[in-house]
């Protein structure tokens, strides 16, 4: 049995490390590049498993020799190589394309077909990172006309303006300033009572998450695609269509605590992808 021993790397398995960002390729030239390009930080039982899943995409290939000890890598496979994992299993013979600009929000990959295009958004199956920023859909909508001028005076949107133009720290306090919320804001400047406000805003928005999820099921013309390493370290995909997927508010951000007494403030509220 080959094992993978517990390193504290992080492995460079996304699609901008590995070369292949920016291009448009076949399978077989995607695959050659990326072997070619694995990281040094990985050891040679992890390249054999990497190198095992290129070899073994569409064909019913097994695991079994492959136990995986190693969770930062294991997590690094199935979040950031997962986005070459689902390329693969979808191109059906179709150019592979990673974009490497911000052109293509929520896009991670794109196959040329000979009469069309395909989107996709990848994410991991860890619930913690299937994300959906407020900022990338504000986008979609005010890049298109017919549907800013559908949703420019509905309550998600002015909701969601809201949110994008406020900092990390502000935003739960203008949104419950505009719902009509009561907080202490004597205190609105303590880390706890900051915190407080922000959980009540999430639940509050999660009451009215189905107004939230009609607007974004309309606008997003991308499919999901679901990877995960299963408990026999076989890769797994699952496709959803974006007009199916559902969403709820959720935040990020903690309270203080002694270990962190000014708390953790890096993400402002967004949405879940269920």
């Amino acid at each position: 049995m080959i094992k993978l021993l517990t390193l504290l790397e992080v492995y460079d398995l996304e699609p901008k490390k590995l070369g292949i960002a920016g291009k448009k390729l076949k399978s077989g030239q995607l695959k050659k590049i990326v072997k070619s390009n694995l990281s040094g930080k990985l050891d040679s039982n992890m390249k054999s498993y990497i190198t095992h899943i290129l070899n073994s995409i569409g064909l019913l290939a097994t695991y079994g020799d492959f136990k995986i000890d190693n969770t930062i890598f294991k997590n690094e496979v199935e979040k950031n190589f997962g986005e070459i994992i689902a390329a693969l299993e979808l191109s059906n013979g179709g150019l592979i394309e990673f974009p490497s600009s911000s052109t293509f929000p929520m896009i991670d990959f794109i196959i040329h077909d000979k009469d069309k295009i395909r989107q996709y958004s990848v994410k991991s199956a860890k619930a913690a990172t299937n994300t959906l920023k407020v900022k990338d859909i504000i986008k979609i909508i005010d890049s298109d006309k017919s549907y800013h001028d559908l949703y420019k005076n509905s309550f998600p949107y002015y909701v969601m303006d809201i949110l994008n133009q406020s900092s990390v720290k502000d935003a739960a306090l203008n949104i419950a300033d505009t719902l009509g919320l009561k907080y202490n804001k004597r205190k609105q400047d303590d880390g706890h009572e900051r915190y407080k406000i922000e959980k009540q805003v999430v639940d509050y928005l999660n009451k009215e998450k189905n107004k939230f999820k009609r607007m974004i099921n309309s606008v997003l013309t991308i499919d999901y695609v679901i990877v995960k390493i299963d408990k026999n370290f076989r890769p797994i995909i699952q496709t959803k269509n974006a007009k199916d997927i559902d969403i709820y508010f959720r935040t990020k951000n903690n309270a203080p605590t002694d270990h962190k007494p000014e708390g953790r403030w890096k993400d402002k509220i967004g949405f879940q992808v269920k």
